[in-house]
């Protein structure tokens, strides 16, 4: 076949040597990206979505040396491009977007909502040259589907996910080219294996130290008071003790590492001491909002990482009356928090067993298929009681279930007014059919933070006077010493 050229040869041989060029330099793009993107380390399945650049050479394609500032904004630009969280050349939309939580996005509108929980980011290909940029990475990560009726959660569940974003960095700002799901969504599976509790009945103390309670315990953190203290709520006849782990303490950087250090000795004095522990791993001061999610399950992971397989621990606590916040926050969205943290809890910790510690036992329905334990409190009349816990048996189906607070102020000290013996003891004689019980409190407090009782003088005071008189041990031991030790002769069984 012959081939006839039009034109003169020396603009086709021109054409040619400048395709060669361009082909050239795409495979040189191709072959040696300038950037691998790279998770800081953070213990747990999860990443907490803070990553960092790490550049392969000191230099751009074209041969122009890299400057620190460039490897900060270009760190800053993926974070947020492959987080789904764009931001827009306009500083304004910037600076909102910087605001949020790069890894999570919320998705839909009532009544079924989604929300996307980042796990892992693994880039596949970083093209730049002098005009443009283009990022490919594959990325992992929870899609969590949940549904409400009229305000409260009906149904949540994760799926594990994985798609490829392109993302092109133009005039006109970020923009998502191409969004491809790499292979279909799986359900998150939560392992039935046997939780750490085995049924043991639990019997103690919700627990502050006298001089040290709520967000002073693990900044003060008085050993040998705490050590004198187990010593006597084991002579009470005693075998457990439920304390809080305030987030302050333990997810401030500057803070939280000697707060573990802390809560490893406390462990260990129990132990010494023969009792068991209830971790309460939130307590004062917890954001339910959803682009928080992340935070939430890197402090949880920290504690039960460090703390979880301590032979001290009986159970975990997730969050302490969380049903308070309902008001300000809706139920719906107090309820996603709990459960999304519950499965993600029992799937990387199997071993360990998780309850709430509802406020009343009216809330206990809530998340009771999803908890190993159901826990409430009770801090109204007794004549009620029987009838309470009846219905907690019912909504909990056969599970466990534990009264994790119980007891009565002694203030005001009028005529005529009952005493705290012996409103206790008329509790305690009804508490039949339970796995556990623990009173409130130990020790009267000196100091009670707004925070807890707010700055109402009598509130506090009532607040201050939990803590039980001679009286008031003597009826919870016998108490314990039936509850704890049925087929136990030396017990009196006598409450009253």
């Amino acid at each position: 076949m012959t081939v006839l050229l039009k034109g003169p040869r020396w603009r086709l041989a021109i054409a040619a040597l400048f395709g060669v060029a361009v082909l050239l330099s795409v495979s040189s793009c191709l072959s040696s990206p300038q950037l691998t993107l790279k998770p800081v380390a953070v213990p747990g399945a999860l990443a907490s979505g803070d990553y960092h650049l790490e550049w392969q050479s000191v230099s751009d394609d074209s041969g122009r040396t890299l400057l620190p500032d460039e490897v900060i904004a270009y760190s800053d630009f993926l974070r947020k491009t492959l987080s789904g969280q764009l931001a827009y050349a306009d500083p304004s939309r910037v600076e909102d977007q910087a605001r949020k939580t790069l890894s999570l996005t919320l998705q839909g509108t009532d009544p079924r909502q989604s929300v996307r929980l980042q796990s892992q980011i693994r880039p596949k290909l970083v093209l730049r040259n002098h005009s443009l940029a283009v990022f490919e990475v594959d990325t992992d990560y929870l899609h969590i589907r949940y549904s409400h009726d009229h305000g409260r959660l009906v149904d949540s569940r994760i799926k594990t996910m994985t798609e490829t974003i392109r993302v092109a960095d133009t005039r006109l700002g970020l923009v998502v080219r191409h969004v491809e799901p790499l292979q279909s969504s799986s359900d998150f599976i939560v392992t039935n294996a046997e939780r750490r509790h085995k049924g043991q009945r639990l019997g103690g103390i919700n627990y502050y130290p006298a001089s040290a309670p709520w967000i002073d315990f693990w900044v003060r953190f008085p050993v040998e008071e705490i050590a004198a203290d187990f010593a006597q709520i084991k002579a009470l006849g005693a075998n457990s003790v439920r304390i809080f782990l305030t987030r302050k303490a333990f997810e401030d950087p500057e803070r939280r590492e000697q707060s573990l250090r802390h809560l490893i000795v406390l462990l260990d004095l129990a132990q010494a001491h023969d009792l068991q522990v209830i971790l309460t791993c939130f307590d004062m001061g917890v954001s339910y909002e959803l682009v928080e999610l992340t935070q939430s399950w890197a402090h949880l992971q920290r504690i039960l990482d460090v703390a979880g397989q301590h032979p001290a621990v009986a159970l975990i606590d997730l969050k302490n009356e969380p049903d308070l916040d309902y008001t300000r926050w809706g139920a719906a969205r107090v309820d996603l928090w709990l459960s999304t943290l519950l499965q993600l809890a029992q799937a990387r910790y199997p071993d360990l067993a998780f309850t709430v510690g509802w406020s009343n036992a009216g809330a206990a329905s809530a998340l009771a298929e999803q908890v190993d334990i159901v826990s409430f409190h009770d801090f109204e009349a007794p004549y009620g009681l029987a009838e309470r816990i009846d219905f907690v048996r019912k909504v909990a189906g056969g599970k466990p279930i534990m009264l994790t607070e119980i007891g009565h102020s002694r203030w005001p000290s009028l005529p005529g007014r009952k005493p705290q013996a012996d409103k206790l003891s008329a509790q305690l004689s009804m508490l039949e059919g339970l796995d556990g019980v623990l009173v409130w409190t130990l020790n009267d407090f000196d100091q009670i933070p707004d925070e807890v009782a707010g700055w109402r003088p009598w509130r506090k005071a009532m607040q201050a006077h939990y803590g039980l008189s001679d009286q008031s041990r003597e009826h919870f031991t016998r108490f314990l010493c039936d509850f704890l030790n049925p087929s136990n002769q030396t017990c009196t069984g006598d409450v009253t």
